[in-house]
C-alpha cells in the first residue's frame, strides 16, 4: 500500500524516512530557514574574539550535507528586508545570494512587501527558484505550490503567508492584493496534492505556530 504524508515543517533540520511502492525507503532531508532579514555576517558574543555562524558557513554545510542524501533547502520567508546590506539594493543582494546557495523554493514574507510591488516583482523575476504564495490574491509571478520529485517520490511543496501582513507592511505596499486564509488555502490545495503527490510541504510564514499535537512535525494518512 502507498503511504502519503503531510508534512508541516516547524524546524530547522529534518530528514524523512518515507515508505514508497513496493516497501522502498527514501530518505529527504529538508533544510529550512526564515527570517535572515539580509543578516549574513558572522556574529561575536560578548567578550569572545571568536566568530560564530554567518551565510558563508551556512553556504557550505548545506553543500556537505547535499553530498549525503538528496536535500531539499527552503526559506519561509523575510529574507530581503532589514540589514543595510539587503536594504541598500531592495533585496536584490539577498535574492543573488539566494540564487547561488540553490535554494528550492521561498515563501513570501510580510516584509517582502515592504519596498514595493514593482519592486517585489522584479526580485521574484530574478530568482532562480520559485516564489511561493498559495493565498495571496493579485501578484504577479507567484506560484501556489511546486511539485518535486526525488528518489521516485514526488514532493508538493504549498507556500502561504501570514494575512497579517496588510498591518506589518505600509498598506501603500499591498494595494489591490487579497490575503486569504492560509488554512482554507491549505486545505483546499491538499484536496487535490494528496491524490497527486507522495508528500506534502506546508511552508508556512505565520509566526511561531505549528499545527497538531507535538507540533505536529509530521502526520501520515494511508490510501
Amino acid at each position: 500500500m502507498k503511504r502519503r504524508y503531510k508534512v508541516f515543517i516547524c524546524i530547522l533540520f529534518f530528514i524523512l524516512s518515507i515508505s514508497v511502492a513496493h516497501s522502498q525507503q527514501a530518505e529527504i532531508r529538508i533544510l529550512h530557514i526564515n527570517d535572515l532579514h539580509g543578516f549574513v555576517e558572522p556574529h561575536r558574543s560578548l567578550g569572545s574574539n571568536e566568530l560564530f555562524g554567518g551565510i558563508a558557513f551556512l553556504a557550505g554545510k548545506v553543500e556537505k550535507l547535499r553530498l549525503e542524501k538528496h536535500t531539499l533547502l527552503l526559506s519561509a520567508g523575510d529574507m530581503t528586508q532589514g540589514h543595510n546590506w539587503a536594504n541598500l539594493f531592495q533585496g536584490a543582494s539577498v535574492i543573488d545570494l539566494m540564487n547561488v546557495m540553490r535554494f528550492d523554493a521561498l515563501v513570501l514574507g510580510n516584509h517582502e512587501f515592504d519596498f514595493g510591488q514593482e519592486v517585489l516583482k522584479k526580485r521574484i523575476s530574478e530568482a532562480k527558484f520559485p516564489v511561493l504564495g498559495a493565498n495571496v490574491e493579485g501578484l504577479d509571478g507567484i506560484k501556489p505550490y511546486i511539485i518535486k520529485e526525488m528518489e521516485g517520490v514526488k514532493v508538493a511543496i504549498i507556500g502561504v503567508t501570514t494575512e497579517d501582513t496588510p498591518a506589518s507592511t505600509h498598506p501603500r505596499n499591498v494595494v489591490g492584493l487579497k490575503f486569504l486564509s492560509p488554512i482554507e488555502t491549505v486545505e483546499n490545495y491538499i484536496k487535490d496534492l494528496t491524490k497527486r503527490v507522495d508528500l506534502v510541504i506546508v511552508l508556512s510564514h505565520l509566526g511561531p505556530v505549528c499545527p497538531g499535537p507535538n507540533h505536529g512535525i509530521v502526520r501520515r494518512a494511508d490510501r
